[in-house]
């Protein structure tokens, strides 16, 4: 099914669960907007997201070097798997437009904080090492109606 157009009426569902999906999203929007409009008033939103900047680039193995879509983007091109490239930022304010976010809680991948050497910040400067280091976010949020 087309996620952003479901054949569903409106205000159908008390709850609308979103499980490691947002990060492969061809439009985050267009979901969120859908969620939304299926949502009963007061509905709960709940998603956890995989970041792209992230360790694996929400590819969530440990077969490659750490950040290697970071640092050789060329190696994504070739990937099956479709993953957009929004940042923890864009997530939050495309949750706001439709949403008001109860909790909003990050959690860190042990794995990349050991990795995060001062060479690789340096090399990945464009990316904070809280973005860097996040394994997952869990949302929870409340339909706006």
């Amino acid at each position: 099914a087309d996620v952003t157009r479901l054949e569903i009426e409106d205000n159908r569902f008390e709850a609308v669960v979103c499980s490691s999906y947002l990060q492969h999203a061809p439009n985050v929007k267009g979901l969120l907007a859908e969620a939304a409009r299926v949502l009963k008033p007061g509905g709960l939103f709940l998603a956890d997201i995989c970041p792209y900047a992230g360790l694996n680039g929400a590819f969530l193995e440990d077969s490659q070097a750490p950040w290697y879509h970071l640092i050789d983007e060329t190696l994504n091109e070739t990937s099956t798997i479709p993953l957009n490239r929004w940042r923890e930022a864009q997530y939050r304010a495309a949750l706001q437009d439709y949403f008001v976010i109860d909790q909003w809680r990050r959690e860190s991948n042990e794995k990349a904080e050991a990795h995060l050497t001062p060479r690789l910040q340096t090399r990945l400067a464009d990316y904070s090492p809280e973005e860097l280091t996040c394994g997952q976010i869990i949302v929870a949020a409340t339909a706006r109606k």
